[in-house]
């Protein structure tokens, strides 16, 4: 039987253009910065998806991040990146994704540096797609889920660094 071979991801500099493609693993080995994506939903209420990372995740275990989060493909744009994470983190389709900015980023985790890329994007939902259902998250990657207010997402530990980034965003935008 074949083995599949890992995704590649997308490659950049520290100002975001692409500069070639790794696998995911050997990009976090190397140090060489990735192209990521965050995105944020808020409902009706003005409540935030959260996720809880899971635990076996290379980085940041058991931290709460944006409603998702991940690399960019190679070849891939972030916005069409962003829509899949989001599809396969949550199950929720959303067309209409704000970009709201994006920074160069170094996370120190476990003495080791990290780098990486990171644009973020917000949308608001309503009715049905504000009913998360367990079967809908990916549990390779998301232990839990939920909706909190601005002021419960500040009381979350831990957090992850660019969940920090993108609600900084999110706090100067119009969505």
């Amino acid at each position: 039987m074949a083995k599949t071979a890992e995704p590649c991801c997308a490659v950049c500099d520290d100002r975001g253009v692409v500069i070639g493609k790794d696998t995911i693993a050997n990009a976090f080995a190397t140090g060489k910065t990735r192209l990521t994506v965050h995105i944020i939903l808020l409902n009706g209420r003005g409540e935030l998806l959260v996720q809880q990372r899971a635990k076996n995740m290379l980085i940041h275990p058991l931290y709460w991040d944006t409603a998702a989060a991940g690399h960019v493909d190679f070849g891939e744009s972030p916005a069409h990146a962003a829509r899949r994470e989001l599809r396969e983190e949550t199950g929720l389709d959303v067309a209409d994704l704000k970009h709201l900015g994006e920074k160069f980023m170094v996370t120190r985790w476990k003495d080791k540096e990290f780098k990486d890329y990171q644009h973020v994007f917000a949308a608001r939902v309503e009715g049905e797609a504000e009913r998360l259902h367990e079967k809908m998250l990916q549990k390779s990657e998301v232990a839990a889920a939920k909706w909190v207010t601005r002021v419960e997402f500040n009381e979350l530990e831990p957090i992850s660094p660019g969940a920090f980034y993108a609600i900084e965003l999110l706090e100067k935008a119009e969505i």
